[in-house]
């Protein structure tokens, strides 16, 4: 299927998943991401100050090496440009930064936005990250090891990569929670499964990416899935699984019955599609 083809809850994870890759190094397929090419460290929405409007801002990524600081804020918005919003982020303060784990700056930092389709961000140097990787208006940016690496990884194909299996990210919304922990909640049926937190699913979903996220977002995506979970277990799979002291817990032993298996199996797919937000609305 196209990518440009795919709903917002799976292009959502395409667009993290793909920008993450720039991150990384593999040996096979042999790839190296620009901004590991600089050596970048990275955390995931890191508050940091304005101090012109004393304001904090919580940019998708925050990126870090000995000579300079990054900051790329990836967006699904496919008809306007966000760049007003995003060049705020040039007066954040990088003094802090070692809060988070990454080397403290004095200087602005560099600003990028993260997009799966072109479109213009005007002031902003762009990369698309649909499959393969495409960079926009790299005269916008100063270091010069950045704007080397972004060059000469140009046409990288990121589709052929290993797929970085984070089912969650912060920014996560309703179905996009559902489809995300569909599989965990498939773990509850397992043998000798003990059941699992709000929490635990948070940390399985966000996998790798979870040591680069903040306590607070990992709590209020607790929040969201234990929203979604309350609707599940009162409505699609109500009898099938209970919430026993904090855990979620499956009251039946499923995988005994290939035919009870399916269909739990079909009701949490019913659950992962459904509009019904929550049960005072059915």
């Amino acid at each position: 299927m196209e990518l440009k083809y795919l709903p917002e809850i799976d292009r959502r994870l395409v667009l993290w998943r793909n920008t993450l890759q720039l991150f990384r190094k593999l040996n096979r397929p042999k790839f190296e991401g620009p901004f590991h090419k600089c050596n970048y460290n990275y955390q995931i929405e890191p508050f940091l100050r304005n101090n012109y409007e004393e304001t904090d801002y919580n940019p998708d990524i925050v990126a870090s090496n000995d000579n300079s600081w990054l900051i790329i804020e990836l967006t699904n918005n496919s008809d306007k440009s966000k760049c007003d919003q995003i060049l705020k982020y040039k007066d954040l303060e990088g003094r802090n930064l070692s809060i988070y784990g990454l080397k403290p700056h004095k200087t602005t930092p560099e600003i990028l936005t993260s997009r799966i389709e072109y479109i213009d961000d005007k002031e902003c140097c762009q990369i698309i990250v649909k499959e393969k990787l495409e960079v926009c208006k790299l005269n916008l940016l100063d270091y010069s090891a950045l704007i080397d690496a972004l060059t000469t990884s140009k046409g990288d194909d990121l589709s052929k990569l290993p797929a970085i299996p984070i089912t969650l990210v912060p920014e996560s919304k309703k179905l996009e929670i559902r489809r995300g922990i569909s599989d965990i909640v498939m773990m509850l049926f397992k043998p000798g499964s003990e059941g699992l937190t709000s929490r635990q699913m948070v940390e399985l979903s966000l996998e790798r990416i979870s040591e680069k996220t903040g306590e607070k977002q990992k709590k209020d995506l607790a929040k969201k899935i234990e929203i979604e979970m309350e609707l599940l277990i009162g409505r699609f799979l109500k009898g099938y699984i209970k919430l026993d002291s904090g855990k979620y817990i499956s009251t039946t032993d499923s995988v005994k019955s290939v035919q009870r298996r399916e269909y739990i199996e079909s009701r949490i797919e019913e659950w992962a599609s459904s509009e019904q937000s929550n049960l005072s609305n059915f």
